[in-house]
């Protein structure tokens, strides 16, 4: 809520706002899960799916921390050649939340045929296949973050952006950790079932609870992480409206944009349009990002040009 009232640089802060979401909204959905233990497998899966969506929150963030506006943006990487590569990450970022939607919804229909089966380990179940397709798209993903945040570090660095991404994603790994292993104890019969807990107790219930009194800590540590201190009106006097362009405001009062409560704040981190369009125009960001590196790579192959004199013997 802190940058929700103190809403002075939306393009950025909107995105803070949807990554610290994740502790609610996996507390919620967590809860959920051990309200309705029975239909677990239809719930987990929007873990999955807001996972991927904060992930593409992040990536846009990193974008804002080199620069606001595309054009110095797209400057910026072209001078360090960094152009193709963030082309080529935009789409393996956004193909994560096509890939869970569509496993959301096989999943959904797969547990209502009978033939999904959370604890089994057999491939003639949707399970294993679902899990291994989550699995590539989301080591997809994170790895091609790591990538970008590699090389666009020294134009990030003051941001701290790798402690970001560890408060983020140590959510994510915690949950999926304590998930596997609790399925994986089910599935090889460490673990029974009794008068008072069932298998989804064990494979889904249990794991949830633990998530939910874990995100207690993951709020504090989002703190710190995502601090509101550098967006404040006194280290940042040159403010963002809504519509992107930049403001100076004289007095204290109205000088942030996010509205009574940060309730215009909060509406417009809920509104995911860019998030949608960056999925729709990510297959035009990957050809762009391999004619780029085609680009660097054949000049590479030119031979450097030498300027020779040409003398002639004096008679």
């Amino acid at each position: 809520m802190l940058h929700a009232t103190h809403f002075s640089v939306p393009s950025q802060q909107k995105q803070i706002i949807r990554i610290t979401f994740t502790v609610p909204v996996f507390s919620v959905i967590s809860f959920l899960v051990v309200l309705f233990d029975s239909k677990s497998v239809y719930i987990l899966p929007l873990l999955d799916l807001y996972e991927s969506l904060a992930l593409g929150a992040f990536f846009f963030l990193l974008c804002g921390y080199i620069s606001n506006s595309n054009d110095e943006r797209e400057s910026i990487l072209a001078r360090d050649g960094k152009l193709g590569m963030c082309n080529r990450v935009w789409f393996f970022v956004f193909q994560q939340p096509v890939v869970m939607l569509l496993v959301l919804a096989v999943t959904e229909i797969t547990e209502a045929a009978n033939v999904y089966c959370l604890t089994s380990r057999k491939i003639q179940f949707a399970h294993v296949w679902m899990n291994s397709i989550k699995l590539i798209s989301s080591t997809l993903a994170i790895i091609s973050v790591i990538r970008f945040y590699r090389g666009t570090k020294h134009l990030t660095a003051k941001q701290k952006p790798l402690l970001k991404l560890l408060a983020f994603k140590l959510i994510i790994g915690l949950e999926v950790l304590q998930t596997t292993i609790f399925s994986f104890l089910s599935s090889s019969g460490h673990l029974h079932a009794n008068d008072h807990l069932t298998f989804n107790d064990f494979s889904a219930a249990i794991p949830s609870l633990l998530v939910c009194g874990e995100m207690v800590m993951f709020s504090v540590f989002f703190l710190f992480a995502y601090p509101v201190g550098p967006y404040l009106d006194k280290n940042k006097p040159a403010m963002e409206s809504l519509d992107g362009s930049t403001r100076i405001d004289v007095g204290y009062a109205g000088r942030y944009a996010g509205g009574p409560l940060g309730v215009s704040a909060l509406l417009y981190a809920i509104n995911i349009y860019d998030l949608g369009r960056g999925i729709i125009v990510a297959p035009a960001k990957l050809a762009r990002g391999k004619a780029i590196k085609n680009t660097d790579d054949l000049s590479g192959d030119i031979p450097p040009v030498y300027n020779y004199k040409v003398y002639s013997s004096g008679g």
